[in-house]
């Protein structure tokens, strides 16, 4: 029986000192029916002459340069438009792959008829862990804890009956996929890390300013999603996501915003942590610091 193509997508922005290196983490991936198309995001370092260069010795790879920049979920969706394959697998261009990534998530694949996407473990530190097994969009509505482009893989033909990735969002577009593909399909997450991130300083996600602005819009559409599932008390949700808002702009050092909305998820539903941290939040960002470093450390210990 024949394997079925899988086409690895990777979005690329003037990381042409990292192309070789992400490509090879592809190269070797145990799993070999594949084809890589890079989406070059219009660089102006000498991404496309390193592709070029790759491309002599590798006849899976395909590249495809934008006349002018467009962001990377405009350069995702472009590279699905031009795949192959069955099954699509994305891969940022300062992100690699462990060599078994792939043939382990479609060995999922072939025992889960149901299933539409799965996503891996990727070291998570910042993010609630999510166990092996089906994803219960429950979770997912709270907030994105899945995980970055580079843990998927999904049918091809359900991403592209979800209308694929919004091109408008700055940030949180991973986050606003998986919900699509939790309302139309299931998921699954195998626990084992099987991505290696490794962040760059242009990284959307270093970005505080990107990923609240995208939060908000994604969030909204979480509450809209969650007002017809009906799967978690509106106040519960919008509390949260009132909390979280605070936290991100505790990260610019903007008290006054973190206040706001530390004010407004109180006024939702009541909650302790937000209650303190508000309190702390009066005497200034160093006092509200100390508490949360304070926390980090008593819970990280042993």
């Amino acid at each position: 029986m024949n394997k079925p193509l899988v086409s690895i997508v990777i979005p690329n922005y003037n990381r042409a000192h990292l192309l070789k290196d992400v490509i090879s983490s592809v190269d070797k991936q145990t799993y070999k029916n594949i084809e890589i198309i890079v989406v070059d995001d219009a660089s102006t370092d000498n991404s496309i002459d390193i592709l070029k260069e790759i491309q002599k010795n590798n006849k899976k790879l395909t590249i495809k340069q934008l006349e002018k920049n467009s962001g990377a979920n405009i350069c995702r969706n472009k590279g699905v438009e031009l795949s192959n394959g069955k099954y699509i697998a994305f891969l940022d261009s300062d992100d690699y792959f462990k060599n078994d990534k792939i043939e382990k998530q479609l060995n999922i694949f072939t025992e889960k008829k149901d299933v539409g996407f799965i996503v891996t473990g990727f070291g998570e530190k910042n993010f609630k862990k999510v166990n092996e097994g089906y994803i219960n969009i429950k979770d997912t509505l709270f907030q994105n804890n899945l995980g970055g482009f580079s843990t998927v893989i999904v049918k091809k033909d359900i991403f592209q009956y979800v209308g694929g990735l919004d091109p408008e969002l700055l940030s949180c577009q991973d986050w606003d996929l998986f919900l699509k593909l939790l309302t139309n399909s299931k998921g699954y997450k195998i626990a084992e890390n099987l991505v290696i991130y490794d962040l760059q300083e242009d990284s959307i996600s270093k970005n505080p300013y990107k990923v609240i602005s995208g939060f908000k819009i994604v969030s909204e559409r979480a509450k809209n999603l969650n007002d017809t599932l009906k799967l978690i008390p509106k106040n519960t949700l919008d509390s949260y996501h009132e909390y979280y808002l605070a936290m991100r702009y505790f990260k610019l050092k903007d008290i006054k915003n973190t206040r706001k909305h530390l004010k407004r998820s109180l006024s939702i539903k009541k909650s302790l942590i937000s209650f303190v941290y508000l309190i702390f939040s009066l005497f200034g960002y160093k006092s509200l610091n100390f508490l949360i470093t304070l926390k980090k450390k008593i819970f990280n210990r042993g």
